[in-house]
């Protein structure tokens, strides 16, 4: 009884693998994808800092592009993985801070800190800066 069940499990193993061959044979396996998700993937984290929106485009255009390179090559490799956690974490971290910046503003914080700068540096401490 033992026999027979491995001999069905060693038959769904090598059907499963002639499958994935025969699927994986067909297609192109470029990395193009992969290096394009870990390159977007670090301009949206360092666009996050800046202009929080930005990175979040190019946080999802980095998920995106991981996810494409997973259908072509067949599995996460080295970079696609990078870009696809480095992409995560930019697309949180935009959210956040855009959160951040939108309760910032609608509490009135930012006016009391321009009003403190301004009574120690004076009235045109914006104008001069600008």
């Amino acid at each position: 009884m033992r026999e027979e069940f491995d001999n069905e499990e060693k038959n769904e193993a090598s059907e499963n693998d002639y499958v994935y061959k025969s699927v994986m044979e067909g297609k192109a396996k470029s990395r193009s994808w992969s290096v394009a998700s870990f390159v977007v993937s670090i301009a949206s984290l360092l666009c996050c800092c800046f202009v929080s929106w930005v990175g979040v485009v190019l946080s999802t255009l980095a998920i995106t592009f991981a996810i494409i390179s997973r259908k072509n090559i067949g599995y996460f490799d080295g970079l696609s993985l990078a870009g696809l956690i480095i992409g995560i974490f930019g697309a949180v971290f935009g959210v956040a801070s855009i959160v951040f910046a939108y309760i910032i503003e609608s509490s009135g914080l930012l006016d009391e800190y321009i009003k403190e700068l301004e009574k120690i540096y004076g009235e045109d401490f914006l104008n001069n800066n600008v």
